[in-house]
């Protein structure tokens, strides 16, 4: 790795990409232990500041632990730690700053004319809707499923974008104009169906994690709905929180 000639991602997140990316290279199991940072220093061609930063990152975000004179271990990514339910930031967001290698796929893509009931009260508009179905996967492991709702009249031919590359609040603003500012999730447990255990690859009636998200601008508007089923083998929700103040 040549990091000092790569540009537009600080150093220590460039080594802590190619840490995860050669723990996956060499399929390294959960509680595998890593090189030292000298080791890790010389392979990758950069301070060991730089290495102990990129490690303390990785540490953060739940992929590695260090033990006390014992070295630094991989902690897998069988179980995958967000703060979704403290924070609007998108999964593809999410993921990325995890530094894990995903992949999306596009299920289904079409424009419903007459949405149900349900989707109108959510979307706070008649109208017809795009529908988005997308598979989130890890290592070439099925995460979550994501059905998506977006008024066709505030974003018309949505869905010439490949949303198998292109990131959906990223279109919104781009293309658009539109900023997402907030949003609400709604978390519950729920058991699979036959076609959610489908695309998940689990069984029928596992547990699952089920959201439902509402997308807003910042006048309220919604812009988009979804539906999410997550992996419950593999996400962990983690929500940082603050007592109030005694005044």
């Amino acid at each position: 790795m040549n990091a000092a000639h790569q540009t537009g991602t600080p150093i220590y997140k460039q080594v802590a990409m190619h840490i995860i990316s050669e723990i996956s290279a060499h399929e390294a199991k959960a509680g595998a232990r890593l090189p030292s940072e000298d080791a890790l220093s010389e392979l990758f061609g950069v301070t060991r500041t730089t290495v102990r930063r990129s490690i303390g990152d990785l540490v953060q975000k739940g992929l590695l632990t260090k033990v006390h004179g014992g070295g630094t271990f991989f902690r897998g990514t069988s179980v995958i730690e967000q703060p979704l339910a403290s924070s609007f930031i998108s999964f593809s967001e999410a993921l990325d700053d995890l530094n894990l290698n995903f992949e999306t796929s596009v299920i289904e893509a079409r424009r419903i004319n007459r949405p149900s009931e349900t989707v109108r009260t959510r979307l706070e508009q008649d109208g017809p809707v795009h529908f988005l179905r997308r598979l989130r996967s890890v290592d070439e492991r099925p995460v979550m499923l994501v059905d998506t709702y977006v008024p066709v009249r505030e974003f018309p031919n949505l869905l010439d974008h490949d949303f198998s590359h292109c990131r959906l609040f990223a279109v919104f603003a781009k293309d658009y104009g539109v900023e997402v500012s907030h949003g609400t999730r709604t978390f519950s447990a729920i058991a699979a169906t036959a076609e959610i255990a489908r695309f998940l690859g689990v069984s029928v009636s596992d547990p699952l994690l089920y959201a439902e998200q509402t997308a807003r601008r910042s006048d309220e508007r919604p812009v988009e709905i979804s539906n999410i089923w997550f992996s419950g083998r593999h996400f962990k929700l983690i929500a940082n929180l603050s007592r109030p103040k005694n005044e």
